[in-house]
């Protein structure tokens, strides 16, 4: 038998919490099924759920991680229920300053990683080489039978045009 700390989550204030998101769990689930026994009995089991893991370790965001939970039980019980992503994000977004900078962060990357997408092959494979993994411009240069200079030329650009991308991006909550 389990003894008292196995039942403890790590996290102070998770059962608080989760008392908190079961209301707003239910409504979501509510709107989606139709049905307030099932949305009660996927909220229950997604609720249990989060409480498990957080006997194991922190949770970041209970309230989203809930959500995601309860997602992943209605489309395994209910395929013919869609449940767009989009719809998600913007009902579960809790007001915390944490919740809304992750979401912040998620735009910011989507939109770097389109940005250097779109650079050319060589400028992005090079950019990489040197940014992500740390390689020297001379190592670089040696590896792709390039000129340094052209190696700086392509690292300068690609950093011009990222920086481009990234100029009308909120970086903080406050700054949105």
């Amino acid at each position: 038998m389990p003894g008292a700390d196995d039942m403890t989550p790590k996290q102070p204030g998770l059962v608080a919490q989760l008392v908190g998101i079961e209301r707003r769990l239910k409504a979501y689930l509510a709107r989606r099924t139709k049905n307030a026994a099932e949305a009660d009995d996927i909220a229950q089991e997604s609720l249990l759920r989060l409480f498990q893991r957080g006997r194991e370790a922190d949770i970041v965001n209970p309230e989203f991680y809930a959500l995601s939970i309860a997602r992943n039980l209605l489309t395994r019980r209910r395929p013919d229920v869609e449940v767009p992503i989009e719809d998600e994000a913007l009902e579960i977004a809790s007001p915390e300053p944490e919740a809304l900078q992750t979401l912040l962060d998620r735009e910011r990357v989507a939109v770097l990683r389109k940005a250097l997408d779109s650079l050319p092959p060589l400028r992005r494979d090079i950019f990489i080489r040197r940014r992500l993994h740390g390689h020297t411009r001379e190592r670089i240069a040696r590896d792709l039978n390039l000129n340094p200079e052209t190696v700086k030329k392509h690292i300068t650009r690609a950093l011009v045009s990222l920086t481009e991308a990234m100029k009308d991006q909120p970086h903080t909550i406050e700054d949105a």
